[in-house]
């Protein structure tokens, strides 16, 4: 199948052709209903801003997650780290008026990283701006393509939520093992979980309601790790909240999706050596 591309130059255009903007719609309108995908180029954002936002984004999600996890704003807004879903992501919100507070939103939590450029905030809100514009431009044309009043659609979605995110590495190997575990294995709680203790996401689990409590990480075999990165991952576990677990288990995952278990420790303490 192949994804509609969209000439939306004429939205660069002040005073647009009345005909014309019918025209670009209908064919949104066509892609919505037969694919349900589409792209659009030739469109109001400037290049630059999109690579530098990109680039930025990129360092970002570079930093030491201790740093990151610094950013979590708590409601919808800010950093949070892969475990819960298999991605990263860092959340940005308008600001709008601080003496006005949104329900269910947080504040923004903006990144102050010395390895960050300085410029970060601005440049983030820049690319904010334009995309929101852009978006409610392609709004207003689907709903010419429903025949709908485009004041009436965009009311409806007042603000975007832009989301920034990240596939770690390691990101597959959580997922396939917790496929692996619920589905195959048929665990009867598994838990997906993340901190700062460790550098990767982890599950908690056990096989029933009977059996002990494990600690499962998740290891790409193609990964490179040593004895060193080994002993760095059992030092982060002593700090692993919903502790003392009755074993550790390393999953390894190949290639092809098996995934191998092993049980490296049993009656976990206080420290691992």
């Amino acid at each position: 199948m192949e994804v509609p591309t969209i000439d939306c130059s004429i939205l660069r255009e002040d005073n647009p052709d009345v005909t014309a903007l019918g025209a670009v719609a209908k064919r949104i309108g066509g892609a919505s209903r037969t694919t349900g995908f589409f792209q659009i180029t030739k469109h109001t954002l400037d290049p630059d801003l999109a690579y530098k936002a990109l680039d930025y984004t990129r360092r970002f999600f570079r930093l030491p997650l201790k740093d990151k996890m610094e950013l979590r704003g708590g409601i919808a807004a800010g950093y949070q780290p892969a475990g819960f879903e298999e991605v990263e992501t860092y959340h940005l919100r308008h600001d709008g008026d601080p003496g006005i507070p949104k329900i269910n939103i947080g504040p923004n939590v903006y990144p102050s990283h010395p390895s960050l450029p300085p410029d970060f905030k601005p440049v983030m809100l820049e690319y904010l701006a334009r995309m929101d514009d852009l978006s409610k431009k392609v709004m207003m044309l689907i709903a010419l393509s429903l025949d709908l009043p485009h004041t009436e659609e965009i009311s409806t979605f007042p603000q975007i939520a832009p989301i920034l995110a990240a596939f770690p590495s390691h990101s597959s190997a959580f997922l396939q093992c917790y496929t692996d575990l619920k589905l195959v294995k048929r665990w009867q709680i598994i838990e997906p979980l993340s901190t700062d203790c460790l550098d990767r996401p982890f599950i908690r689990g056990r096989q029933n309601d009977q059996s002990p409590t494990s600690l499962v990480i998740p290891f790409l075999s193609t990964e490179r790790w040593n004895v060193l990165t080994l002993s760095t991952t059992f030092s982060g576990t002593r700090d692993v909240p919903g502790g003392p677990f009755d074993s550790l288990i390393l999953a390894l995952v190949s290639p092809d999706s098996t995934t191998t278990y092993y049980r490296v420790h049993s009656g976990i303490k206080s420290t691992i050596s």
